[in-house]
């Protein structure tokens, strides 16, 4: 997957998980937190990918991401892993 179809699959998951969300709106820039996503969103939306895709992102990293596309880049980089 290239990052660009990373990026648009977290937009599909968080979409299913919230679809009060207009993730239409959303770039790589997008800040969790000014989407209204809390931390148990968070946790939703990682757990639906790693479950749909066997990527697992360590919790460790979590605290780190605060962007859609630091979403998507630590997605990507554990696909590579």
């Amino acid at each position: 997957m290239t990052h660009e179809e990373v990026f648009q699959y977290l937009l599909k998951t968080v979409h299913n998980c919230m679809p009060d969300l207009d993730v239409s709106r959303f770039d790589r820039d997008t800040r969790f937190v000014d989407t209204n996503i809390d931390s148990m969103g968070f946790m939703l939306i990682l757990s639906k990918i790693e479950g749909n895709t066997g990527v697992h992102v360590p919790e460790t990293e979590w605290p780190g991401i605060q962007t859609f596309g630091e979403a998507a880049d630590a997605i990507a980089r554990h696909m590579e892993s």
